[in-house]
């Protein structure tokens, strides 16, 4: 696992509007709500990079390794040797 830092800022907006009230209907009384949110998020970045490079490199490691070994499969599968 690889952890990573974003720098940059963020800015969010979530405004919400809503209106409610009682009414009569059929000879009995309501209660209506209606409303609407909406929000957004921006950011602008400057960089995305690993906080450890260690862990970035046993990843690394790791995803080689593993397409080594389906390299491998892959190619006794084709010299009809396959597991």
């Amino acid at each position: 696992m690889r952890s990573a830092k974003y720098t940059g800022d963020t800015t969010r907006d979530s405004p919400d509007v809503y209106a409610s009230g009682p009414f009569e209907l059929f000879g009995r009384e309501h209660e209506l709500l209606i409303g609407q949110s909406v929000s957004t998020s921006q950011w602008k970045g400057k960089d995305f990079r690993p906080t450890d490079w260690a862990q970035f490199a046993i990843v690394s490691a790791h995803w080689r390794a593993l397409l080594h070994d389906f390299a491998a499969v892959d190619q006794e599968q084709k010299n009809g040797s396959g597991r």
